[in-house]
């Protein structure tokens, strides 16, 4: 019974936070072009009169008005973007944090097979350029093989694959 309040609870948050977001690019979109519109009357008003009081009127009332109506939406254009900015870098982190557990498990148990020594082990011919398993059919049967040291940088197999099943835990 708990756990579905949590659930539900959780949705209302989700569904309000991203209703908000919308709701701020909704305000912004009208309050940016209404101030422009403003300024644009205060404009044509003042330049149809002569007379210094009624222009003053003008600039006053729509031109100081709307110039604020474009800087509030402006700003609020500004503040949803940013917010999506981050809504998306939170997305982005969430997803390199999960491949950055994956990578860190698949080294635990490249470790643990390294360490115990168990699976196969990984030799080369004395001359070679690839790394195989002791148990990969272009090496079996040899007796000249040598174990391939950790800092040794060979191609592998591309029969056996020694490296992608190491990592996979096989």
């Amino acid at each position: 019974m708990n756990d579905g309040f949590r659930e539900r609870l959780a949705r209302v948050r989700t569904t309000r936070t991203a209703g908000s977001r919308g709701r701020a690019l909704l305000v912004g979109s009208v309050l940016a072009p209404l101030g422009l519109v403003l300024v644009g009357l205060a404009w044509l008003g003042a330049s149809h009169t002569p007379v210094l009081q009624e222009q003053v009127a003008y600039l006053v009332s729509g031109g100081l008005g709307g110039v604020s109506l474009v800087v509030i939406g402006s700003l609020l254009y500004f503040s949803h973007w940013q917010t999506e900015q981050v809504h998306e870098t939170r997305a982005q982190t969430a997803q390199v944090v999960a491949a950055l557990a994956g990578m860190t498990a698949a080294l635990d148990r490249l470790a643990d097979a390294v360490a115990s020594g168990g699976g196969s082990r990984l030799v080369a011919t004395p001359s070679g350029a690839l790394s195989h398993r002791d148990d990969c059919q272009v090496v079996r049967g040899r007796t000249d093989l040598r174990p391939v040291g950790p800092g040794e940088e060979l191609t592998p197999c591309r029969l056996c694959q020694p490296a992608a099943q190491l990592v996979q835990g096989a």
